[in-house]
């Protein structure tokens, strides 16, 4: 039976003849090669990468400490302690923790909440307006707004007369987990405030007040463009695209706005926002990571050879040249995404590039993730951008036509910057009307309209009412 056959072999030794025993005595070399190498094998490759890593690392390290090098370092000012303080008495949270604690008025934010999403609403869609002029407001939000008007008032005047609100930030900060930057959700709130008392100012003929709530505004908005981090960029991008918006329907707007327009449309504030969390999440990365071995200065030889031994072979190398390789696939797309013209270039497109690009040593591509979010936030920071160059031109347009008192009969198309190889048309109709259109079709679709239309000319007079606009495109 072959369960007592095995156990008699082991029990009673194989007889083997003198050949067969010679054979059995005999090196074997390759085997013993191999065996040696399989062993050794992991230990090569955590050698190979350790001494890889840290030939790429230095270069990377410089390019990173350059970059926070650059990035301004902001602390609190009383301005916006303040500002927090009014913003609470609207039952808006404060942006940060105060030594004496800033409490959100419970009965005006249950207000604000009752109206927050109408108030959401009214301002999408007037900024999508093609023409005007502006609807009035709707029963509920000039209820709101006449109630709080008296605190909006008090903060925009301390806008205009006081230094620009500033919050903490520290790039260094930022990389510890349990340090909570301001979020500022309250100042996105405070925006749309400050727009719809400018909308009703508008309506009721007040072009000096309007003028002010927008300055208000930009104070307001001044030192987050200045920060580096995503959100708040996120932030300056959408306040400023909506703000601008609404500028094409207001009258005698001051001459300075087309200046602002004009650097605002030539900046890229969202993705000024990803090259900092790149280099951020890079940074975040390397705190994560074991610290090396270290011998101390009386360490015996021994000591120091562990050490070595410790950081050379170390399995966390692996994992830090996988950080290593996903920040330069990130900047390598980055860079990419600059020689694109977004008029030319779908998102499709931009997300298949960002696919190829090799990390970890594999041509895997960019994460999918990473890569939809990315050609995302590029579209978007570049329809915005259009539609910031769209306000620039028609605030000229309207400026040229208040100071002659008509339209003027004809004007060169204007080369877009934002879109080299496409221009803004203008043309005067029979009608009296006039248009302002973009000469280029969008390969990708495009929530931002990229048109004005006019059918009179508002004047000069601020409790004068404006006729009525032909709303057709």
């Amino acid at each position: 039976m072959p369960f007592f056959g095995c156990l008699r072999s082991t029990l009673y030794p194989l007889k083997l003849n003198p050949k067969q025993r010679e054979q059995l005595k005999r090196p074997r070399p390759i085997l013993f090669c191999v065996i040696i190498g399989l062993f050794c094998s992991p230990w090569l490759v955590l050698f190979g990468i350790d001494t890889y890593l840290r030939q790429q690392q230095v270069q990377t390290n410089l390019q990173a400490k350059a970059f926070f090098a650059q990035v301004p370092i902001h602390t609190s000012n009383p301005a916006a302690e303040q500002i927090d303080r009014l913003g609470a008495r609207l039952g808006l949270n404060p942006n940060v923790s105060y030594l004496s604690t800033i409490e959100p008025d419970v009965s005006a934010a249950k207000d604000f909440v009752a109206i927050e999403q109408l108030l959401n609403d009214f301002l999408h869609s007037q900024s999508g307006k093609v023409s005007g002029p502006l609807d009035p407001l709707p029963a509920e939000l000039e209820r709101y707004i006449n109630l709080r008007q008296p605190i909006i008032d008090e903060m925009q005047t301390y806008l205009l007369n006081n230094e620009a609100p500033r919050w903490v930030m520290d790039s260094d900060r930022m990389t510890d987990p349990n340090y909570p930057p301001p979020g500022f959700f309250n100042i996105r709130s405070l925006q749309k405030l400050l727009l719809l008392s400018a909308m009703q100012a508008h309506q009721q003929g007040r072009v000096n007040d309007v003028a002010n709530i927008l300055e208000a505004s930009w104070q307001l908005n001044k030192t987050i463009t200045e920060r580096s981090d995503l959100s708040s960029q996120v932030l300056v991008a959408v306040i400023s695209a909506q703000r601008a918006s609404l500028l094409r329907h207001f009258d005698q707007v001051p001459s300075h706005w087309q200046a602002r327009l004009q650097q605002q449309s030539q900046a890229q504030p969202i993705m000024k926002g990803v090259v900092f969390e790149t280099w951020l999440r890079y940074r975040i990365q390397q705190n994560a990571w074991i610290p090396a071995a270290v011998a101390g200065p009386d360490a015996s030889g021994g000591e120091k050879i562990r050490a070595m031994l410790a950081n050379r072979f170390s399995v966390q190398s692996y994992f830090k040249l996988a950080s290593l390789k996903n920040t330069q696939a990130a900047r390598r797309a980055l860079e990419q995404l600059t020689g694109l013209n977004v008029c030319t270039t779908p998102q499709v497109v931009v997300e298949k590039r960002l696919f190829t690009i090799e990390t970890d040593g594999r041509n895997k591509g960019a994460e999918d993730a990473f890569a939809a979010v990315i050609a995302k936030r590029w579209q978007t920071a570049g329809m915005r951008s259009l539609s910031l160059e769209l306000s620039h031109h028609v605030l000229q347009l309207k400026a040229e036509a208040q100071a002659s008192g008509s339209w003027p009969i004809h004007r060169v198309p204007i080369a877009s910057e934002a879109c080299p190889g496409a221009e803004w048309v203008y043309t005067l109709h029979d009608d009296g009307s006039m248009s302002f259109d973009f000469s280029h079709i969008l390969l990708s679709p495009s929530a931002i309209p990229l048109r004005y239309r006019s059918s009179y000319l508002s004047p000069a007079s601020e409790t004068a009412q404006p006729p009525s606009e032909d709303s057709s495109s």
